[in-house]
């Protein structure tokens, strides 16, 4: 069973798989860890940034290697 998002209210205790199956089947990505809801980003904007660290990352060890 599932529930809109915006009437959802999240509870006051850590969260559990049976409330993680409540949430809606909305395409967005979820987990527990340790009874935290944890939601990653998605999409251009998200693939963007890690692209642009990467090389960043790449750049500057490539830079102390010299």
């Amino acid at each position: 069973m599932t529930t809109d998002l915006e009437s959802f209210r999240p509870p006051e205790r850590a969260w559990t798989t049976d409330d993680l199956d409540l949430l809606p089947e909305d395409g967005r990505r979820r987990e527990l860890l340790d009874g935290v809801l944890l939601m990653s980003l998605r999409g251009r904007t998200h693939q963007s940034i890690a692209m642009l660290l990467g090389v960043a990352l790449d750049e500057d060890w490539a830079s102390r290697s010299r």
